[in-house]
């Protein structure tokens, strides 16, 4: 069975109690809605303010990296320059030559007996002074000179010749080859 209501107030009554329903019921959606707006509110407000966090310790961050790049670019600068310089005398060297195959050549070239004085080598250019006991050996050592010449220098002379106390004083000088 269904219920029912009858209202049994007079008209004036009726109207003010649904007024007084209608009243209630805007007043209950309407904190509702004001709960509603208050909780947007808040979110977006603490939201705002964990961006603001985020963003200043981000900005410390960034500011404490700067310092430690500004500490440091002195020291990375220097060793950009140092790794050029090492890039340059790597080249440099590869392209002279080694004083050990030098040596080496010119130990090969010069007979058994010589007594060498100097040595002195400025790039490519190379300068002997030495002494030999025999006349003889200097003409060898000529010979052999020449024949290594065409394949290792491309300037070679005989510079000075001079005879005191039984030995025979000269002075050679080895231009190298370039390097291609």
């Amino acid at each position: 069975m269904k219920q029912l209501r009858i209202n049994l107030l007079p008209k004036a009554a009726r109207f003010q109690l649904a007024e007084i329903r209608i009243t209630r019921r805007v007043r209950y959606w309407a904190y509702w809605v004001v709960g509603f707006c208050l909780l947007i509110f808040s979110f977006t407000f603490s939201f705002k303010l964990f961006l603001n966090y985020r963003l200043n310790k981000l900005t410390k961050q960034k500011r404490h990296l700067e310092i430690s790049l500004r500490e440091f670019s002195p020291q990375i600068e220097l060793q950009q320059m140092l790794r050029y310089r090492l890039k340059l005398a790597a080249e440099t060297m590869k392209s002279r030559q080694s004083l050990t195959d030098l040596a080496q050549k010119i130990n090969q070239v010069l007979p058994s007996g010589t007594t060498i004085r100097l040595i002195r080598v400025k790039g490519d250019y190379v300068e002997i002074s030495a002494s030999l006991p025999r006349l003889i050996e200097l003409d060898q050592l000529e010979k052999k000179i020449l024949a290594m010449a065409k394949d290792n220098f491309s300037q070679v002379k005989i510079r000075s010749l001079s005879r005191k106390e039984n030995q025979w004083f000269f002075t050679l000088s080895l231009r190298g080859k370039k390097k291609q």
